[in-house]
């Protein structure tokens, strides 16, 4: 009974649960709008829905730069990511939108994990240390619009169990490891005028288990 008056984060939304009948029954509060789903991971939380954060330099620290969590409809405009362990740790949200952003000097760039529903528009991430610029697990329904990374090491972009996204205009240059890959498990990708050069590895690798995707 305590569920109710939280939400539930179901595919890409959160629904508000508004009442509770038994420990496999619930109410959400409008009409679910994604697939049927069976044996389903889903997070229950007090979230945090309507936060912009603009024109704001966020730098040196030993963990990430910004955590987000638990959010629905967060946005970062005009944003600098400066020296920390990664910029941008992302999990278990929906509807967060960054727009021209500048991230440097970081372990990693971005780590998205279940942060569903999100884009990414005019966003520059340069001289990433560690493990990679963009990191994906469990993310669905997504975009990344005018994106460009350089001297990066690690994959530009990696993508685990992630279905749903849309790619245009990215710039990847200077990559230790691999342009795009998708690691398992994805589906649905598509990927529009992308320039993918001086990697290591592969400029993009699809493993068997990816599905359905288009370049």
């Amino acid at each position: 009974a305590a569920m109710v008056g939280r939400s539930i984060l179901l595919e890409d939304l959160w629904y508000e649960i508004t009442a509770f009948t038994d420990a496999t029954h619930i109410t959400i509060g409008v009409n679910y709008s994604g697939t049927t789903l069976s044996a389903a991971t889903y997070v229950l939380a007090t979230i945090v829905s309507g936060v912009s954060i603009s024109n704001f330099i966020v730098q040196n620290s030993a963990i990430a730069l910004i955590k987000d969590q638990y959010t629905d409809a967060t946005v970062y405009d005009g944003m600098i990511f400066d020296d920390g362990l990664g910029a941008l740790d992302a999990d278990d949200s929906s509807g967060l939108f960054m727009k021209t952003a500048f991230i440097l000097n970081c372990g990693y760039g971005i780590d998205f994990n279940n942060a569903e529903f999100h884009l990414l528009d005019t966003v520059t991430l340069i001289n990433i240390t560690t493990s990679g610029a963009i990191i994906c697990n469990g993310i669905h329904n997504c975009g990344y619009v005018t994106v460009v990374i350089q001297n990066c090491v690690g994959n530009g972009y990696t993508f685990t169990n992630c279905a749903n996204l849309g790619m245009t205009i990215n710039s990847i240059k200077e990559i230790t490891g691999k342009g795009i890959e998708c690691v398992s498990g994805c589906r649905d990708i598509g990927i529009i005028t992308p320039l993918i050069a001086y990697c290591s590895s592969d400029a993009i690798k699809f493993t068997a288990s990816t599905d359905s995707c288009q370049i």
